[in-house]
C-alpha cells in the first residue's frame, strides 16, 4: 500500500495514501476537534437534523435545523501551507504538505461555525434524547 509522508505541528508522520487530515492528526496524537467526526462512521457530508426530540412520550422541543448548505460541524478546520484552511475531515493527506492545527484563522472559523451551531440550538442537552 502506497503511503504519504506530512507535516502536522512540527510532527512529522507516515499514513496510507487517501488518509484524511483529521485521522493521520489522530494517528500522530495531534488533537483537532471536531463534532461531527465519528471514527466509525464515514464523514459527515449532508443530513437534515432532527426536527423534533421527545422525552418520554412527549414531545420534548421540536424547531426548523438550518440551512442544508451548512455541512457537518466545521469545527475541525486546519491551515494547510500554500492551499490555506481546509475542513480536516474531507481532505486527504498528500505528501510534503505541512499542517498547521492552531492559526489565528483557524481559531476564528472554529470560534465562528461554533456559535453558527449553538445560535440554534435547543439547549436542553441535560434531558436530549439524541
Amino acid at each position: 500500500m502506497d503511503t504519504v509522508a506530512l507535516t502536522i505541528d512540527n510532527t512529522k508522520i507516515e499514513v496510507p495514501a487517501g488518509t484524511s487530515i483529521l485521522d493521520a492528526a489522530r494517528r500522530a496524537n495531534v488533537y483537532i476537534p471536531t463534532l461531527c467526526a465519528h471514527p466509525d462512521l464515514p464523514p459527515y457530508r449532508r443530513a437534515e437534523g432532527v426536527a423534533r426530540v421527545y422525552q418520554g412520550k412527549e414531545l420534548g422541543y421540536e424547531w426548523t435545523p438550518g440551512p442544508p448548505e451548512k455541512v457537518g460541524c466545521s469545527l475541525c478546520f486546519v491551515e494547510i501551507d500554500g492551499a490555506g484552511a481546509r475542513k480536516s475531515c474531507i481532505t486527504a493527506a498528500e505528501a510534503g504538505m505541512v499542517v498547521k492545527t492552531e492559526t489565528p484563522e483557524v481559531a476564528g472559523r472554529r470560534k465562528t461555525n461554533l456559535a453558527r451551531i449553538l445560535a440554534t440550538h435547543p439547549h436542553v442537552c441535560l434531558t436530549c434524547a439524541q
